[in-house]
């Protein structure tokens, strides 16, 4: 009598069953909340010089053009780490968050029409990160990370292929929520390869080189100078009402079948 009382019970409440499955994930807490998306988009200044480069046979930029590059990291915040190096000349100690572990991805886009002229998904032999110098109010889209503090070539090439300065807040962002530096900061953004070591000033950037993608490699001009480029940092995790939403969604319908069924 049990058993049948078991199996009579499974047969027309497994729709049931399996929507309260999906509430209990939905509203377990943190459940999809590590999870998140920073992107930086490089634009340029009215009038001034914008992003510039090749990717594969595809060049991009240069005098005329109104290009779009648009950097995207996927990873977990669980991975954010803290950082803190000292510098000479002044003795500072700067500090700040990173990310090394994630996927990342570029896209070219014409901001005039829209149109795509160029994506691909860094390898992971170009170690792409993400950081935040919260000393310096500053984060940077790098490559060639280098995990180990204690290392003289920590971090990597932090602003490799770019990087931001001055954008409101991030002297005080840790890596781990929504975040959002807008156009209108009108924020400097910048490329360079030999930072912190060189500054980007005068010429003093090193030859870009080679990042391994999916389209080809990609190689990022160099900025000279603090004046090119603009452009917009964001962080972004999913929103906890969309999967209520998804929840609560699922268990209607299978209410609704259910009581249909009797």
């Amino acid at each position: 009598m049990k058993t049948a009382f078991a199996r009579i019970w499974k047969d027309r409440n497994a729709p049931l069953t399996a929507a309260l499955l999906i509430l209990a994930v939905v509203f377990t807490p943190n459940a999809n909340a590590d999870q998140i998306t920073y992107t930086l988009q490089v634009m340029s200044f009215p009038g001034d010089v914008g992003p510039s480069g090749t990717v594969g046979s595809v060049a991009f930029g240069g005098p005329n053009t109104n290009d779009v590059l648009t950097f995207t990291f996927q990873g977990d915040t669980s991975n954010v780490v803290p950082w803190a190096v000292t510098v000479p000349n002044p003795t500072t100690t700067v500090k700040g968050f990173e990310i090394l572990i994630g996927t990342a991805s570029f896209q070219v886009t014409d901001a005039n029409t829209g149109a795509s002229l160029a994506q691909g998904t860094f390898l992971t032999s170009d170690g792409i990160f993400v950081s935040v110098d919260s000393t310096n109010n500053a984060m940077g889209f790098g490559s060639s990370a280098v995990a180990n503090q204690n290392d003289p070539n920590f971090p990597g090439l932090p602003i490799y292929p770019y990087g931001m300065w001055g954008g409101t807040g991030l002297t005080t962002y840790d890596m781990k929520g929504n975040f959002t530096v807008p156009l209108s900061a009108r924020a400097l953004v910048f490329s360079c390869i030999g930072f912190p070591q060189s500054s980007p000033v005068f010429g003093n950037c090193l030859p870009p080189t080679a990042l391994a993608t999916t389209a080809g490699d990609l190689f990022v001009d160099t900025s000279p100078a603090f004046h090119d480029q603009t452009g917009i940092f964001t962080a972004v995790t999913p929103e906890p009402s969309s999967l209520l939403l998804l929840g609560t969604g699922l268990l209607g319908l299978m209410w609704l079948r259910k009581t249909r069924i009797r």
